[in-house]
């Protein structure tokens, strides 16, 4: 009996010790006493028409708590940040909603990352808990641990990916915190173990927001939270200020061009050009600039807008809240961690800049620049370069000079035609270069674009109107929400700026009295003047004889008259038995008009004449008659008495 008693109290008191264990393991197995402090680093200078605009790192600094005890799994958490806007980061795991968006403990540097890989084979099913848990040292997870309690240690890993939870939301799922534990002495020196949680690589849809206005402002914030109610100071950080990124600033034309080259980079002046339907242009190697039409000009909206796909040096990227202002975020060396191909943090090109051409005139060919240098600093190296690529959405290739490649302009290095289907085209830049001066100055660029085609009036070519430009990042896009579409996109914003014009070439003749009754008849002459000594452009054309009076037949329509030569008619051949007044609509400028009256029918005029010059009106293509006729414009002609 004695001996049972005794085995009973043994097996009583090693029940006890077994609870007394346990409740010891349940205790070290706490986050009570743990504190974090959210802190975000200065926001990131965002553009207002970016979709996936990188915002500031969330950093949460933890200390305090009861260190997790050797062999004990650490307790986890899940970390949740919810933005203002759409979160935008790229997705890359093998199945829906992983995202390129990071969580790191303790901030490991370049080559000690350890990523969760696809956040374990993305089983939602258990809340993406991964098969082996992270056991606690008895050290600690926070920084200045001396031992082994380091959270770099941890077996699982100290990268986390985030999984989209909502579209404006991302959590990072079973993130193993282990109490770094109160201050202690060590050496004398009070050491104050700090855990710390860095957030990075969350994009965010700044155009949902829109650029600010007047007084206002737009900011992109960030709250976070933790599933286990971890005390949070400042939980609501603002992480993004949006700005206007791109500035169209004019289409403009060209003063003074030269045939050697453009004025510093691009400066120019005057206002949109109207060319015309009956002058031709063309590029010749020793006369580009007698095809350049206009300058379309345009800024930056801050110092930053524009970025290099990846910093010089790809190993900054790779070191945790070292900003380099590029279009990539935090690089985890190529990690393996993305199954589609991209890899966290990438970006798939530098800042792109897309022209817009729409309503160009059949018969036009536009050519721009292959080489786009920014002219902040006159009579200076450039501080950017952009250099035409084919595609917005695809890698960069750069686009290869037509073969006018030895046109006098070497600023812009050479020209590429830009490829148009039904009166549009685009043409897109990529930033290949900057200095470091880049990075504070706000930088301007103009685009000389230049237009050929080949006069033909009598077949309307080219065609008439005035084309229009629109200036946007590129590539341009209607997907607002996370997925895996290419990074960075944007949407499209700019307004609609008229271009260039080409008016319908036109002379307008009056002849106030022309006659073919009465035994009179009347010689009508027509010359085309544009061949002379002043090196005029030469135009030929048709005109329309338009008859207003009694007896007035139908429009005639004479045959061209080439430049240099006179077309002469008469009226008893083309509007028999007509008296009246006649208005010619010459398809050219410098057209001049002659008339003949003479009574050569035995008439009672008796062999009477007169002759008189045509008067002039003003080309009712560019410009009205009425409410004031004495109204002129340049490009229309000579506009004269007679």
């Amino acid at each position: 009996m004695a001996d049972f008693r005794k085995s009973a109290l043994a097996v009583a008191s090693i029940a006890c010790f077994l609870g007394i264990t346990g409740v010891a393991s349940a205790q070290q197995n706490t986050l009570n006493g743990i504190t974090c402090f959210a802190n975000a680093s200065t926001p990131q200078q965002d553009r207002a028409e970016g979709i996936t605009e990188l915002v500031g790192d969330t950093v949460l600094s933890c200390t305090g708590g009861t260190p997790t005890a050797s062999g004990v799994p650490v307790p986890t958490v899940n970390i949740t940040v919810a933005l203002n806007t759409q979160v935008t980061s790229r997705l890359v795991g093998a199945t829906t909603n992983i995202t390129e968006a990071i969580l790191m403990l303790n901030d490991p540097g370049p080559g000690a990352f350890l990523p969760t890989q696809q956040l374990c084979s993305a089983n939602a099913a258990n809340n993406y808990a991964c098969p082996t848990a992270v056991l606690g040292t008895g050290g600690g997870g926070g920084k200045g641990i001396t031992g082994t309690g380091n959270a770099l240690q941890y077996a699982g890993a100290n990268v986390y990916q985030g999984v989209l939870t909502a579209t404006n939301q991302l959590t990072f799922f079973n993130i193993p915190v282990d109490p770094p534990g109160a201050p202690f002495l060590s050496n004398g020196q009070t050491i104050s173990p700090t855990l710390t949680i860095r957030i990075t690589n969350v994009r965010a849809n700044a155009s949902a927001l829109g650029a600010p206005t007047g007084f206002s402002t737009s900011t992109i914030s960030e709250s976070i939270s933790t599933s286990a109610g971890i005390p949070i100071s400042n939980p609501l950080q603002t992480v993004g200020s949006v700005f206007q990124g791109l500035v169209l600033k004019a289409v403009t034309g060209v003063s003074q061009p030269t045939t050697t080259s453009f004025t510093t980079y691009g400066t120019s002046s005057g206002g949109v050009p109207t060319l015309t339907q009956c002058s031709s242009k063309s590029l010749s190697s020793t006369n580009a600039s007698a095809a350049l039409v206009e300058f379309i000009n345009f800024s930056e909206g801050f110092a930053t807008s524009t970025k290099l796909r990846y910093a010089a040096s790809s190993s900054q990227e790779s070191i945790p809240g070292n900003s380099q202002n590029v279009e990539g975020g935090l690089l985890l060396n190529g990690s393996s961690i993305a199954s589609n191909g991209q890899f966290i943090g990438g970006a798939d090109f530098a800042t792109r800049v897309k022209l817009t051409f729409g309503s160009i005139p059949t018969g036009v060919t536009l050519y721009v620049p292959t080489t786009l240098p920014s002219n902040t600093i006159a009579n200076s190296s450039p501080t950017e370069i952009m250099t035409l690529t084919q595609g917005e959405s695809t890698p960069f290739n750069p686009t290869p000079a037509a073969s006018v490649t030895n046109l006098p302009i070497a600023t812009y290095g050479g020209f590429a035609a830009v490829p148009l289907t039904s009166g549009g085209g685009v043409a897109v830049y990529e930033v290949t270069s900057q200095q470091s001066i880049s990075q504070n100055t706000i930088e301007t660029f103009s685009v000389p674009v230049l237009v050929t085609y080949t006069a033909s009036p009598a077949t309307n070519s080219p065609g008439l109107g005035t084309s229009t430009v629109q200036i946007d990042y590129a590539p341009t896009s209607t997907v607002v929400t996370a997925s895996a579409f290419p990074v960075p996109r944007f949407v499209q914003t700019s307004p609609l700026i008229n271009g260039f014009s080409i008016n319908q070439c036109a002379t307008n003749l009056l002849f106030p009295f022309v006659t073919n009754q009465a035994g009179y008849d009347t010689g009508l002459a027509i010359a085309s003047t544009s061949s002379d000594p002043f090196g005029t452009a030469l135009q030929s054309g048709v005109c329309t004889l338009n008859f207003y009076g009694s007896g007035a037949p139908a429009a005639f329509v004479t045959p061209t008259v080439t430049a240099g030569t006179v077309w002469t008619g008469l009226t008893s051949n083309i509007a028999a038995g007509f008296q009246g007044y006649m208005i010619a609509q010459c398809k050219f400028q410098y057209g001049h008009g002659f008339a003949f009256i003479k009574d050569g029918y035995g008439g009672p005029g008796q062999g009477l004449s007169e002759g008189y010059l045509a008067l002039i009106i003003p080309d009712t293509s560019v410009v009205t008659r009425a409410p004031n006729p004495n109204v002129t414009t340049s490009g229309a002609g000579e506009i004269l008495s007679n």
